[in-house]
């Protein structure tokens, strides 16, 4: 089998074993785990050749077998889970039922990576689910008009379906979300609008009233003109 490359490194416990090193030091530190991860324990010639002399405080992290060569307990034991996973997956593939054989083997390190994956993924499933159930369905002159019936609003639910079916349903350059909220802000304006006036009664009463008792109506009708734009 080949040399495996890779162990599991958790780099917020690195940061923590090195805190109270220097630079040098930590590149020392480093640089000797991923011999060990390599070649195996190692002798104190090979780490001076590694890295050149061994800081005392690097030295503290390792220990020695009964043959005298020196590794880091936590690097030897994520070095022989790694191994062990890999065996197993190994052994599984002689048999008929490798695949199902490697899913129930999994390392515990590496069942957690699984359940990591797993919750992305129904996050990503629930964000669909939301987006599917968020998307607009145009609604009938028959809908807006019921709308509008039940506030009461006076809005023209024709004009209001033909306005937006004319701009391809965009608020401004936005697909509509909620054609409910647009009929509101119609609502609103329609509150807001004020009947052009003469003399405190609407255009089209005044005009009649001056049409049929003014002696000069082109004249009256000038002066409604200029008070319904405020004034020339």
């Amino acid at each position: 089998m080949a040399k495996d490359p890779a162990m599991l490194f958790y780099t917020a416990d690195f940061l923590i074993g090195v805190a109270f090193m220097s630079m040098e030091e930590r590149g020392q530190y480093i640089t000797l785990l991923c011999f060990q991860q390599q070649r195996g324990h190692l002798t104190l010639d090979e780490m001076t050749k590694a890295v050149g002399e061994v800081s005392p405080t690097v030295l503290e992290k390792f220990v020695r077998d009964e043959d005298g060569r020196y590794y880091n307990e936590r690097a030897e034991a994520e070095i022989t889970k790694r191994n062990n996973y890999n065996a197993s997956r190994s052994r599984n593939r002689t048999t008929p039922k490798h695949m199902s054989n490697i899913c129930e083997t999994y390392v515990e390190h590496m069942e957690n990576e699984n359940e990591i994956e797993k919750d992305n993924n129904k996050r990503e499933n629930r964000g669909v689910g939301e987006r599917e159930r968020k998307t607009f369905k145009r609604p009938t002159v028959e809908e807006v008009a019921d709308y509008c019936r039940e506030r009461n609003n006076g809005v023209d639910p024709q004009a209001f379906c033909d306005f937006y079916e004319s701009k391809g349903w965009l608020v401004g350059k936005t697909p509509m979300k909620d054609w409910k909220a647009a009929v509101r802000t119609w609502e609103q304006r329609h509150k807001d609008e004020k009947p052009a006036t003469y003399r405190g009664k609407p255009l089209n009463k005044a005009a009649q009233e001056i049409k049929s008792n003014a002696p000069n109506y082109a004249a009256f009708s000038w002066e409604i003109v200029k008070e319904a734009v405020g004034g020339v």
